[in-house]
């Protein structure tokens, strides 16, 4: 089934009203675990809650939720002590991956209590992963199968693992996942064949297929990795040849390009029902690789360290990665020399506030 997104949805995207004085940012370091090393923040939700996970000195991985800013470490699927967490939804149900004692890391739910429900993989396979779920409960990933291959598929707590497929279900050189959902059952993701580049795809909750929406040219890559309710889809894409750039994905094989603030590639990481986008730029300048995340909002893309004072401890933030609808975005950095998850609040009125404070802080903004 192909859905197409009209010109009106991407306006209200690059078109967002407004003007009005700036108020102050808040700038939060998300708490760090005890043993920890490294923190990633990958998405918060309107309750405030943000997930994400960590590294111990050990190199283990840790599912995360923060309440309050307060880290709580999430269980295990088994006693191997390895588990990712991605999304969370407005109920406070998270999703991601957890290792299970046979050795598989597996898609995995954990209830708004902290406990765990695997997910498993599709029939035969032993590697999935699960990347959304909607406050309808509705799980989106993907999955190994045991003929070769990888499909994406869906999954309740009432109906179990429903396999949506890849762009040629029956061949095993294909892979394809959902990277998200909305409450409307619109996915997002991506399908490819080996050796070959991603591309980005969507699907429809109940019709059981993936639908390349990248253009098809040899060369082209890309990649959808969030929808909101309108039905705005992002992500990267490039136009069949170089690298990509933070994209918004027509679903008839067209885009709209949203810069790379100077540095020749980028991703969209999450947009909110606002239209705000977020995610990163990166590439190379003068021998130094340099990442950068950013907000696209009003059809300009902002290097989020232009709202940071000096002396706040923060020397970069390298991605944005979700968005809640009290706009605050989620992501990580360098804080005082570590790695550090963040949750960064755009003042009132919102994206009004944001665009204002964006004036100031670039007549003042010191070279970095």
């Amino acid at each position: 089934m192909r859905v197409q997104i009209t010109t009106a949805a991407v306006v209200a995207v690059l078109s967002l009203a407004g003007a009005a004085s700036a108020g102050t940012f808040d700038i939060q370091p998300l708490g760090p675990v005890e043993g920890m090393t490294d923190v990633y923040a990958t998405d918060i939700n309107n309750a405030g809650q943000a997930v994400g996970y960590i590294f111990d000195a050990s190199g283990n991985r840790r599912a995360v939720r923060w309440d309050d800013g307060v880290a709580n470490v999430l269980p295990d699927a088994g006693q191997a002590r390895h588990s990712e967490a991605y999304r969370i939804n407005n109920l406070g149900q998270i999703v991601g991956l957890s290792m299970s004692d046979g050795g598989s890391e597996q898609a995995a739910m954990w209830n708004a209590d902290g406990s765990i429900v695997p997910i498993g993989a599709l029939p035969g396979g032993g590697y999935s992963f699960a990347n959304d779920i909607t406050d309808g409960g509705l799980v989106v990933g993907s999955s190994t199968l045991g003929a070769g291959g990888q499909h994406a598929f869906t999954w309740t707590a009432a109906g179990g693992l429903v396999d949506y497929g890849s762009f040629d279900s029956d061949n095993a050189q294909y892979f394809a996942g959902f990277n998200a959902a909305n409450e409307s059952g619109k996915f997002v993701g991506t399908g490819y064949r080996l050796f070959s580049p991603f591309h980005a795809a969507m699907g429809q909750e109940g019709v059981l297929e993936v639908i390349d929406i990248s253009p098809q040219a040899q060369f082209s890559m890309g990649m959808g990795l969030d929808v909101n309710e309108a039905g705005v889809m992002v992500g990267y894409q490039n136009d069949g040849s170089g690298a990509p750039e933070a994209a918004i994905f027509n679903g008839d094989g067209t885009y709209v390009g949203l810069g790379h603030l100077g540095l020749g590639e980028s991703w969209a990481s999450a947009i909110n029902d606002e239209g705000i986008i977020v995610g990163r730029a990166f590439g190379d300048v003068e021998g130094e690789w340099v990442t950068k995340a950013f907000v696209y909002i009003d059809g300009t893309m902002h290097d989020l360290m232009d709202f940071v004072d000096d002396g706040s401890g923060w020397e970069l933030f390298f991605s944005a990665d979700g968005i809640n609808d009290r706009n605050q975005i989620v992501g990580s950095g360098i804080y005082n020399g570590e790695i550090r998850g963040y949750v960064i609040t755009i003042p009132e009125p919102g994206a009004a506030g944001l665009l204002a404070a964006a004036g100031l802080a670039l007549v003042q903004r010191r070279r970095r």
